[in-house]
């Protein structure tokens, strides 16, 4: 391919990290001509995809998750925590927010206390509304 006034456009748009849909309310070019351009410059390695890494769970909720987990079962609770992240596909530090409640509910399933479970379900959701999640 060769660079046109297209893709220059398209390139002094971007000018670092921008979302697609920005670029494309920022330039005025026709939305077949933006996507064949944008699909060029990437190709010819002038720009490149980058995925937007979803917010993750804090590492002061993973620790309270385990002051409790801890509190509730012993140390085993540590490796429970670990496994259940595993099991989902996450490193224990990656949990995307999107998939807390989903990891909660895991992790409350390994408590082999029914009082223990519900406990740590309910501090679970009061920790939740305190973050704002």
């Amino acid at each position: 391919y060769e660079v046109d006034s297209d893709m220059l456009e398209l390139v002094i748009a971007i000018g670092g990290k921008k979302s697609v849909q920005h670029l494309a309310r920022e330039v005025n070019l026709k939305s077949s001509v933006f996507k064949t351009t944008l699909l060029k410059l990437v190709k010819m390695g002038l720009i490149e995809k980058v995925e937007a890494k979803e917010p993750c769970v804090s590492k002061a909720f993973i620790t309270n998750i385990r002051r409790f987990m801890n509190h509730l079962i012993g140390p085993v609770g540590e490796l429970l925590i670990k496994d259940t992240a595993e099991e989902m596909g996450y490193k224990i530090n990656e949990i995307p927010l999107s998939s807390l409640a989903a990891f909660i509910e895991n992790l409350a399933r390994v408590i082999p206390d029914e009082n223990g479970r519900n406990s740590f379900k309910e501090r679970m959701v009061r920790e939740m509304r305190d973050m704002g999640v």
